[in-house]
């Protein structure tokens, strides 16, 4: 079991069976998946079938992709409008 702060997850990824939630300098497994628990809507959005990234964490923004914490992830087409709407109302 481990305690979480919401403000410490740079990204949530999903994965076949679980969740791995991803930190500054780690990751955590979730088997349980987002089942437990719901991020905060204002500060969390989802971009891809498989990412859901914390908003203020978000370092670049390109066509089809973010950088967060150096890491690329990718847009999904149906999320881009959602996506860029959300961040540039925060």
């Amino acid at each position: 079991m481990h305690r979480i702060n919401f403000d410490e997850i740079l990204y949530a990824q999903g994965l076949r069976d679980y969740v791995l939630l991803h930190f500054d300098s780690s990751k955590i497994p979730d088997n349980e998946g987002t089942n437990g628990y719901s991020l905060p809507t204002k500060s969390f959005v989802r971009i891809h079938k498989s990412y859901i990234v914390a908003i203020s964490k978000v370092e670049q923004i390109h066509k089809d992709y973010i950088v967060v914490n150096n890491t690329i992830i990718p847009i999904g087409e149906y999320y881009r409008e959602d996506f860029l709407r959300q961040i540039l109302n925060s």
